[in-house]
């Protein structure tokens, strides 16, 4: 039977006491997390921003003819970086709306004891986590390529 169906056929949502208590408190973390979230991505976009602007400006050759044993930061480095912080911090914004979207909907679902409404509730809640899987995966892949990579060419650079 189709979400739709049951709201037109006057399904009621049923929930003993407790789990309506514990739906409304996951509710607030939801919110909370997803707000966290989406300061994240404000720090992680400005950050890259800045990065982006300081790799640009012509104080880091100053700096390193005032102390020649500083290394040398290069403005390419800095952009790469950046744009990485940017792509992080929007990419961030997925996970925070999943939550938020759970937050409103499984509010929603019970002020109106809606059954349609709390399936929709449960969709972004599983989205969050097959979205936050596939994540984790990635980071960790990308961490066993990348860590090798630098060990070596770091290895190469100090010979």
């Amino acid at each position: 039977m189709e979400t739709t169906e049951k709201q037109e056929q006057g399904m009621k949502l049923f929930l003993t006491e407790n789990a309506e208590k514990d739906l409304k408190t996951t509710a607030c973390w939801t919110k909370f997390y997803a707000i966290l979230y989406f300061i994240g991505v404000g720090v992680l976009i400005l950050c890259g921003l800045m990065m982006l602007i300081l790799g640009k400006m012509a104080f880091f050759p100053l700096m390193h003819e005032a102390n020649s044993m500083m290394p040398m930061y290069d403005g390419p480095s800095f952009g790469f970086f950046g744009i990485i912080y940017m792509i992080l911090g929007l990419l961030m914004i997925i996970p925070g709306m999943l939550l938020y979207q759970f937050n409103l909907n499984i509010k929603k679902a019970l002020w109106n004891n809606n059954v349609a409404t709390f399936e929709v509730a449960v969709a972004k809640m599983k989205s969050y986590w097959m979205f936050m899987g596939i994540y984790a995966i990635v980071m960790i892949v990308i961490s066993v390529v990348i860590i090798p990579i630098v060990i070596i060419i770091s290895g190469v650079c100090m010979a």
